[in-house]
């Protein structure tokens, strides 16, 4: 039964994105076919993630009406909110919000939603998950916290965004190896660092009085799957028919 209705997942949704459909009539074929909104591609993707990657507005309220899961991870890791983190979309983030979207699932299930629109600089999502109460402390699985990230990169805006939190933040905060958001500010500068200055400032301890300097800190950005057009939405499945194709040839 599951088998059946994830093969009329996959052709309605090719389906949909094979026409020009308008967001109405999207809607009402998804209940023809489905009498669901809860479909999803090879990728794992719903109606709910694509409208929240191309930040469409109207048919991301529409398809919420339909009482979808707002919660699915794609096969990439990624919830509806990941995705309208990673396409900068602050308008499909609050409506996702609003209609119950759990903020604090971590994308990929190792970084916070927070600490991922850090990483992408995308100051005016990082601002709203702040006014809306996300806490800056919520650490990835190694222990750092969005300050951790912010400081690695040096970015003072960033980091005056994350203080204005209403959560008390642990400017002490070290990760999973011991080292704080003060030695992640030290491991990527040169010779001067805003975030460094502002975390003295701060008072923050600082043991080795700046003495000692972090070579073996390296933070790896999050991975991300960024679609740049609705070209490129509309040839996902043909890119994957033709690689299932080419290993039917190579067996």
């Amino acid at each position: 039964m599951g088998s059946k209705q994830s093969t009329c997942s996959k052709k309605t949704l090719k389906y949909i994105r094979s026409k020009n459909l308008s967001n109405a009539a999207i809607i009402y074929t998804l209940y023809e076919y489905m009498h669901s909104v809860d479909v999803f591609d090879a990728s794992g993707r719903s109606p709910l993630h694509y409208a929240a990657i191309v930040g469409n507005d109207e048919t991301l309220q529409t398809l919420l009406m339909c009482n979808p899961d707002v919660n699915r991870f794609s096969k990439d890791g990624t919830t509806p909110i990941h995705e309208a983190i990673i396409h900068n979309h602050p308008g499909a983030l609050t409506l996702l919000l609003q209609r119950g979207s759990n903020i604090k699932l971590p994308y990929q299930n190792r970084i916070p939603s927070l600490s991922l629109a850090v990483c992408l600089n995308h100051t005016t999502i990082v601002e709203l998950l702040i006014r809306v109460g996300t806490d800056p402390n919520a650490t990835d699985t190694e222990g750092r916290s969005s300050l951790h990230y912010a400081a690695y990169k040096d970015n003072i805006k960033m980091f005056h965004i994350l203080l204005s939190s209403i959560h008390p933040l642990n400017i002490n905060m070290c990760d999973n190896h011991g080292y704080s958001v003060l030695d992640y500010a030290r491991a990527n500068s040169q010779d001067s660092s805003q975030c460094v200055d502002l975390l003295l400032q701060l008072r923050v301890y600082d043991p080795d009085r700046g003495i000692s300097t972090i070579d073996n800190i390296q933070l790896d950005m999050p991975s991300v799957k960024i679609f740049t057009s609705s070209i490129e939405l509309c040839s996902l499945d043909n890119k994957q028919l033709k690689k299932k194709k080419n290993k039917l040839k190579v067996v």
